[in-house]
């Protein structure tokens, strides 16, 4: 990164992010404050985000509040993608020196059949347990899911996926959202 842009409001000016922009010899720039427009493609980068997050829980019926699980999604997967400020290159090749292995990749909110742990069921139990797919992890070696009859989140490596069936939640249709 060589330059930084922000509006002054507050949430980059601690000294300690200050200290590490000047150390690092990142060339730090104010726009007005209250004008987005001057932020042009940090606001248009939001508003894409912010739109995709949108469609992606409409699409899959799932509630605003796994809004934090599309964006995390969505952005590992915008990092895998090619981009013209790149010249056609992604930013994860930017920044690792190496193409992106996108074999992980996976159709979120989808039905995946998450296998349990034998040590974590019973011997009679089911050794799989039916979810949603909501998020690549870094540093983990799998994904997210989400089960909605127990609530709980998993973190597996090891899941069948049904990239065709979009399960969601029965509350969350398209008479409820638009009423």
């Amino acid at each position: 990164m060589k330059e930084f842009q922000d509006d002054k409001e507050g949430e980059y000016m601690f000294k300690t992010f200050i200290k590490f922009t000047d150390e690092c010899g990142i060339q730090r720039r104010h726009s007005t404050q209250n004008r987005p427009q001057q932020n042009d493609v940090a606001e248009q980068a939001n508003r894409t985000m912010a739109e995709d997050i949108s469609a992606m829980l409409f699409e899959v019926k799932l509630p605003p509040s796994l809004w934090g699980e599309a964006l995390t999604a969505q952005i590992h997967v915008w990092n895998c993608l090619p981009t013209s400020t790149l010249k056609g290159m992604t930013p994860h090749e930017a920044w690792f020196k190496r193409k992106p292995d996108v074999s992980h990749l996976r159709v979120w909110g989808c039905l995946a059949y998450v296998f349990i742990q034998k040590d974590k069921c019973r011997s009679l139990q089911p050794h799989m347990e039916q979810c949603m797919f909501v998020d690549y992890l870094s540093g983990y070696k799998g994904w997210k899911f989400y089960n909605p009859s127990t609530k709980k989140y998993i973190i597996s490596e090891q899941a069948e996926f049904d990239e065709c069936i979009f399960p969601g939640l029965a509350k969350y249709t398209y008479s409820n959202i638009t009423s």
